[in-house]
């Protein structure tokens, strides 16, 4: 199975499944000739993505979720970017079955809060979401520590990533920052698969927990970019290099490119050390934190 989606869509609602090739042909042809038309009469087209649809999810009390996760990017070149831990999970507010008959069911596979809440009894109060704190929690108890640590490890890792993928074709302008919306899968293996990154994630907020962690999100984004480019303003005289004195709030610090590549001198010349004699007491590297490991 296949979902595909118009290309200038922003939301959820241009998105539709299909479960066989024909219908994809068939698609296929009819977008084609609407393009054409499209072309001839000198008017913007839209595009179409398809992808494979993840056909074996984690599933919590047999519904489908995915996680909306907020980065933040102050730089890319050199690369700083900064994971929000007040993220959301989103739940289907129908079970999940993987009968095709069910394709149409936009409530059973489709997490969006614009689709969701068009549901007859669609909850206002939580909105199908816990937050990310509640999320790691149950996540824990169910699966144990070690493997919830390693899946968002993972999560970082891909994040990360996808930034370094396009950090070739960004322009760098020192006096502007971005923060993106992240929305990942987790299958039944606890394998993270990134659905799409949003530029402009949606700020509205639908929940009471929504509006408080939005309006933390905001206060804390632009301390943190005000930070950035003039400390002074926050009565910081000099900004640390490895990030000591930030005022993160809810933000961890997820990858700083200029201090990964400064350990990745230190860890070889320890290397080199080792080879003309012991190096006496334990590594520095052991105990970097988990962000500045990701290479």
């Amino acid at each position: 199975m296949s979902s595909i989606r118009t290309e200038l869509t922003n939301t959820p609602l241009g998105i539709f499944l299909v479960n066989q090739l024909d219908q994809a042909k068939r698609w296929q042809e009819r977008a084609l000739a609407e393009i054409a038309q499209s072309v001839q009469d000198n008017e913007a087209y839209q595009g179409y993505l398809i992808s494979r649809y993840i056909s074996n999810p984690l599933l919590i009390n047999g519904k489908k979720f995915d996680l909306r996760l907020y980065v933040l990017i102050t730089s890319f070149k050199p690369l700083r970017c900064y994971y929000y831990r007040q993220g959301f999970c989103r739940f289907c507010a129908t079970k999940y079955s993987p009968d095709g008959n069910n394709i149409d069911d936009k409530f059973m596979h489709l997490t969006n809060v614009a689709v969701q809440k068009q549901k007859k009894g669609y909850n206002r109060s939580h909105g199908n979401k816990w937050n990310i704190t509640a999320f790691r929690l149950y996540m824990e108890r169910v699966y144990g520590r070690g493997k919830i640590d390693s899946l968002f490890d993972n999560i970082f890792w891909m994040i990360v990533q996808s930034l370094k993928a396009a950090q070739p074709l960004m322009d760098n302008d020192r006096h502007c920052y971005e923060m993106y919306g992240y929305d990942c899968l987790i299958d039944a293996n606890l394998k993270p698969w990134l659905l799409e990154i949003n530029a402009s994630p949606s700020l509205e907020d639908s929940t009471p927990t929504d509006r408080i962690i939005k309006t933390n999100l905001l206060m804390d984004t632009m301390r943190l970019a005000v930070y950035e480019r003039c400390p002074q303003l926050l009565g910081i005289k000099e900004k640390s290099i490895d990030g000591s004195d930030m005022p993160l709030g809810d933000y961890e610090i997820l990858y700083l490119e200029e201090v990964t590549l400064k350990n990745v001198v230190e860890k070889k010349a320890e290397e080199n050390a080792g080879r003309y004699g012991p190096v006496t007491g334990p590594s520095k590297s052991s105990k970097k934190p988990r962000w500045k490991n990701i290479v």
